[in-house]
């Protein structure tokens, strides 16, 4: 916070400080706050950081995923395209059950994405993309084998 104004230029000092305390991003130049490494960087570490970045990398999937993935509530910070996006609210509620609120009014009615469906959704460990399916027949085969039929 009160570093010259050239420690906060200053990129490899920025991501050593944003890599331990994201929210760091905050004192970081506008440049660093910019810089897409540098972003994603802080927002593994502390998704929150996403409100100190630039916003062409708010706006950027990749960061705002990352973003979710660490706290599912920063989801109320992303553009309303993310918002509506089903694969980002579903990342950001299986990270915090409480980011549904944050989501699309449509979205919030979907039923794979009610807390109890996302926590439980087996495709994706926590921290991974999710892609979305939907079975609409489970089938027991040889051994521990199950065969699905997924929706088109």
């Amino acid at each position: 916070q009160y570093a010259d104004a050239e420690l906060r230029r200053d990129r490899e000092l920025v991501l050593e400080v944003v890599q331990r305390q994201g929210a760091g991003l905050r004192f970081a130049d506008e440049e660093l706050r910019c810089d897409r490494e540098v972003v994603l960087e802080a927002v593994r570490r502390d998704g929150c950081a996403v409100r100190y970045a630039a916003v062409k990398l708010q706006r950027d999937r990749e960061v705002m995923l990352e973003a979710v993935r660490q706290d599912g509530c920063t989801l109320k910070y992303a553009a309303t395209e993310f918002q509506r996006d089903r694969e980002m609210v579903l990342e950001a509620v299986r990270q915090n059950d409480k980011a549904l609120d944050y989501a699309s009014e449509d979205l919030r009615a979907d039923p794979v994405l009610s807390p109890s469906q996302a926590q439980s959704n087996a495709i994706a460990g926590s921290g991974a993309r999710a892609p979305v399916y939907v079975v609409t027949e489970a089938v027991a085969g040889p051994g521990r084998i199950i065969e699905v039929v997924v929706a088109a």
